[in-house]
């Protein structure tokens, strides 16, 4: 029995309309399964979003770890002016955008880590929490940043810290972080795409939305830096449904492959219910195994082998023959 071709069909027909068509055009389209098949592709994904999640919060953990650290050491102990948890200070709101953060990923790799070693968290849905953890480190680069902290309180940057700093080099880290978060979460994490959108979406606006609020230090790059930011967004997301149409077809390859495999197991055992022997064929037309009733019946071994080579020279043609046809 040799396997059949594999179907490269990884989404149900669209349909005949020009919207749908457009949205699939520009990426917006759906490419769920029905709902049977997409809740087996979803469980196949899960681990591997679990995984993804613990490598990207680590890194974000770390990130805040050193951002956080030594600025938080150098107020505290300083003499002038240390920091304290009191007061409209945009220290607070700087630090405590940091702890949260710093929280909720330990949390969250907590989660995680039990799902993978002890089985535990199996009815959490980590697509939602990777999302969210995404979301939050988005909102996070807003207030952990020393100029948009200062800028919500009206304090000026060089009286709120001890050590100066270059107030369009914060700017330009939190830009940095927002990016860095839409690339990761849509390149290294295997969400599917009608849920990823949000990442994206808000990476393209949460910028904008910062300025607005609590105004920039580079006015006259505003507008080119919020649409190299939404270009980004966009390209990212595309890349993130093309990832998903890949992992989508393997995946239904593999289905294939193995309804192909079951009904060859059943028409194998109708086979030897009703045969002496069943002989199996692979993709050449040679024997690919040869059981201990094979050789019985044949008289010698036959794996390698093309069934013509035993055979009389006029049935080995026709044999050749009906195998071509």
């Amino acid at each position: 029995i040799s396997p059949g071709p594999v179907s490269s069909a990884a989404v149900p027909p669209m349909r005949c309309s020009m919207c749908h068509g457009v949205a699939h055009y520009v990426g917006f389209g759906t490419l769920r399964f029905s709902s049977t098949e997409e809740a087996e592709f979803h469980r196949s994904l899960h681990r591997d979003v679990v995984v993804a999640c613990v490598w990207c919060c680590a890194a974000i953990f770390a990130f805040c770890l050193v951002s956080a650290v030594p600025v938080y050491l150098a107020e505290h102990t300083q003499e002038d002016d240390p920091f304290h948890w009191a007061g409209a200070d945009p220290r607070a709101i700087y630090f405590g955008s940091f702890a949260v953060s710093l929280a909720t990923l330990a949390v969250i790799i907590a989660a995680c880590l039990a799902y993978l070693f002890f089985g535990k968290l199996r009815c959490l849905n980590f697509e939602f929490v990777a999302i969210g953890a995404c979301l939050e480190t988005m909102v996070v680069c807003f207030f952990s940043n020393k100029f948009f902290a200062c800028a919500l309180l009206g304090v000026p940057p060089q009286e709120a810290w001890y050590n100066p700093f270059s107030v369009q080099g914060a700017e330009v880290i939190a830009i940095l972080s927002i990016i860095c978060v839409v690339i990761g979460a849509c390149q290294a994490c295997p969400i599917r795409t009608h849920l990823m959108w949000v990442v994206p979406f808000t990476g393209a606006i949460i910028y904008p939305v910062m300025v607005v609020a609590s105004g920039t230090t580079m006015p006259d790059e505003f507008f080119r830096i919020a649409l190299a930011m939404t270009i980004l967004s966009a390209l990212s997301h595309s890349g993130a449904r093309r990832n998903e149409k890949q992992m989508r077809m393997k995946w239904r390859a593999i289905q294939d492959a193995a309804e192909r495999d079951q009904v060859a197991q059943g028409l194998e055992s109708m086979s030897w219910m009703s045969c002496d022997v069943v002989i199996r064929l692979g993709a050449d037309k040679r024997v690919i195994e040869s059981s201990a009733r094979l050789r019985s019946f044949f008289g010698q071994c036959l794996q390698g082998h093309r069934l013509s080579e035993i055979m009389v020279e006029d049935d080995g043609e026709a044999y050749e023959m009906a195998l071509q046809k």
